[in-house]
């Protein structure tokens, strides 16, 4: 590992992810934004359609002003949708002394001097204590070879 105790190894999405992660939902959402109200207008005409009173009230709602504003509320749930991805992404930062966790900003501090083991269980990383109890058990979103 690193011999300068300030350095420290951080597992997380890379810069290029963090990117995908921030745009393709965003581009997702304003896209179908844009469509709803063409979408609901399709969808009122199908008999079997669940929701139907307020794809009908989507449907009947005729201007520029409906586009744009279901355009905005698509483009405000890709990024509440970002929001959530970040969130749910297991950041990992390791030191000489320690390994600290972030998820669900939670976070969780376990130091060398407790681990035994540290290991891949299929995709999870698995952090086990001195007793063979397991102290971390969670999906990194890294690529990186641990």
């Amino acid at each position: 590992m690193n011999t300068d105790k300030n350095q420290a190894t951080v597992l997380e999405l890379s810069s290029s992810e963090k990117l995908l992660v921030w745009v393709v939902p965003s581009l997702l959402g304003l896209v179908l934004g844009w469509f709803i109200p063409a979408i609901a207008q399709w969808a009122a005409a199908l008999p079997w359609v669940p929701f139907e009173g307020i794809i009908k009230l989507i449907a009947s709602l005729h201007g520029p002003w409906v586009i744009i504003a279901t355009t905005c509320l698509g483009l405000i749930a890709g990024l509440c949708l970002t929001h959530v991805a970040f969130k749910k992404s297991l950041v990992a930062r390791l030191t000489d002394q320690s390994v600290h966790f972030k998820i669900n900003n939670e976070k969780t501090i376990l130091s060398k001097e407790n681990i035994s083991a540290a290991f891949l269980d299929g995709k999870l990383l698995v952090i086990n204590g001195l007793k063979g109890q397991e102290l971390f058990r969670e999906k990194p979103e890294s690529k990186k070879r641990i």
